[in-house]
């Protein structure tokens, strides 16, 4: 890609934020008691999200993903309407456990929102959404994990069975998954696998305009480490990084700060601080370092 156009790209991009409003990254505790524990728990949570969504037209769903315990989601509208959708979101949800074999609380299921500063800023967090799952789950990618909208972006082959295998949703439909007469006024909601469809409520085209192509995105979602932790302390969430993740950080590092090409050739000393490093600003497990800078297990037990 040329310079001309790169910065008729970023141009463009910036128009698209600028244009957009205000945007805000909306998440729920991470600490919160597990509430999704079956594929049918989360298929209705999608749904009903969907359906609320639907019922507030001035709302703009950029991703989301839902977790066993908590909820990520990229909005774009007024924070007091986002909070309005959320509060029938978790109402509808707590009809659906109502009689559950085993008790779910939503006490403290709240939802707290932080604004998109900038461009840059608002990439990473759709990027740290969309890999928020997989992150968690080291059976998936940004790409498979199910339950988002994560898995259709930049993806030709989602969208086309999308349009070949939605259903509209009918009224009888959607007040069954909410208990609620007030569901059947959601505007369109379409249904694939019998359960709403991420591509029916999220406006996953714009999203992908805010990244200069499916390059640009792919290489967001698979790196930038340090910006993710920037996003997770700003929320509150404990990062867990992959083995991946972290020895990609610690070649980095051994480069920038020890003049090494690989943690192999670090001094005992050098590997003691980069250790307290990777344990303080990484959320690295003792495992995880003694795996990657050969350090016995008991040394670093002795240091943490």
């Amino acid at each position: 890609m040329g310079p001309r156009k790169y910065w008729d790209q970023e141009v463009m991009c910036q128009s698209i934020f600028e244009d957009i409003g205000p945007v805000y990254h909306c998440c729920t505790p991470e600490n919160h008691p597990v509430i999704f524990t079956r594929p049918e728990d989360y298929e209705t949570a999608i749904s009903i999200l969907g359906i609320c969504v639907g019922l507030f037209p001035g709302l703009c769903i950029l991703t989301f993903e839902i977790m066993s315990n908590h909820i990520h989601l990229v909005i774009a509208g007024e924070e007091a309407m986002i909070l309005e959708m959320f509060a029938r979101f978790r109402r509808y949800l707590a009809r659906y456990f109502k009689g559950a074999e085993t008790p779910v609380s939503l006490k403290g299921y709240e939802l707290k929102l932080f604004r998109a500063q900038s461009l840059e800023n608002l990439r990473n967090v759709i990027a740290y959404v969309n890999r928020n799952g997989a992150k968690v789950n080291p059976d998936t990618t940004p790409m498979t994990y199910l339950w988002g909208a994560n898995k259709y972006f930049f993806s030709p082959e989602a969208l086309h069975r999308y349009y070949e295998q939605r259903q509209l949703s009918t009224v009888a439909w959607r007040r069954s998954i909410c208990h609620c007469r007030g569901a059947e006024d959601a505007r369109k909601v379409y249904l694939v696998d019998g359960y709403a469809s991420p591509m029916s409520f999220c406006n996953i085209e714009l999203a992908e305009s805010l990244f200069r192509d499916a390059r640009h995105y792919f290489n967001r979602i698979s790196s930038h480490i340090e910006n993710y932790d920037d996003i997770a302390k700003m929320i509150g969430e404990q990062v867990s990084y992959t083995d991946d993740d972290l020895y990609s950080v610690i070649l980095h590092l051994c480069r920038h700060d020890y003049d090494a090409a690989s943690p192999a050739l670090l001094s005992k000393e050098q590997k003691v601080s980069l250790a307290k490093k990777m344990r303080l600003d990484y959320n690295a497990n003792n495992k995880q370092i003694s795996r990657m800078l050969k350090m016995q297990l008991d040394v670093l037990n002795a240091l943490f």
